[in-house]
């Protein structure tokens, strides 16, 4: 069961962050309210909002996850792959520092928290162009030390792993068809397949026994509701526009 989520709203120079979406430049008061219909839904799910204020430093900050890795009682400050990011994670560090032990990766790993899964008791790490194997390393080391198991999974064609992978439940996923062999998820009971054409739907939360989906995606809607799972959709456009799906804009605690 998780308790808090930890936020964090976009900043007036949201449109300034990262991209390789090619959708156009988002709306800023339009990806305000949507990051406001997130937060609710996340409160349905019966969390605790935890929320930082905007950093006009960083307009990506709001993608909270790439910052920190939770296992257990631990809180992992990443450190982010790519250069023009890294400073985001030290509030998030100051946040978590209340309710987790705090470790951090160190250099040379790289680590975005977008490349990591956590599923009951096994992590898997992408590496990908944000994460590189000596941060992944430091990262499986210390979810064994954990008492978990840690495997790696190379990611070539996404942004992260979970762009096209995401848990629903500990024993379940969501993946997009024809991306990855399940050969590497095979310790997972249930895989759900996610149509191509809904691929921003591979990105779900499960939260409690809910799921939180995007807008627009009524087939893997339909494979959730099916799978036992109350659904919230959200709509995240202004944030896909900057490479962000729904996992990107929480870390659970």
């Amino acid at each position: 069961m998780h308790r808090r989520a930890l936020v964090r709203p976009p900043g007036p120079n949201f449109k300034d962050g990262l991209t390789e979406a090619a959708l156009g430049a988002p709306d800023y008061h339009l990806a305000l309210a949507q990051h406001e219909g997130y937060c609710r839904a996340l409160a349905m799910c019966g969390l605790e909002l935890i929320t930082l204020p905007p950093d006009p430093n960083y307009p990506d900050s709001c993608f909270v996850e790439d910052a920190a890795v939770i296992i257990d009682g631990i809180a992992v400050i990443t450190r982010i792959g790519h250069a023009a990011r890294r400073g985001e994670e030290k509030a998030v560090g100051a946040a978590l520092a209340d309710f987790k032990q705090i470790l951090n990766i160190e250099e040379p790993g790289t680590v975005d928290g977008g490349d990591v899964m956590l599923l009951a008791d096994h992590l898997f790490v992408g590496l990908s162009r944000r994460t590189n194997r000596e941060g992944a390393e430091q990262l499986m080391e210390i979810a064994r030390s954990a008492g978990k198991s840690a495997s790696a999974i190379p990611v070539s064609d996404f942004l992260h792993l979970k762009t096209f992978v995401s848990p629903i439940a500990d024993d379940t996923i969501l993946l997009l068809k024809d991306t990855i062999s399940a050969t590497y998820f095979e310790m997972v009971r249930n895989i759900i397949e996610v149509p191509r054409e809904e691929h921003w739907a591979a990105n779900c939360i499960g939260i409690n026994g809910f799921a939180v989906a995007p807008a627009g995606c009524d087939k893997t809607r339909a494979s959730l509701e099916k799978a036992g799972k109350t659904v919230f959709s959200v709509d995240v456009s202004e944030f896909q526009k900057m490479d962000g799906r729904l996992t990107c804009l929480s870390v659970l605690i």
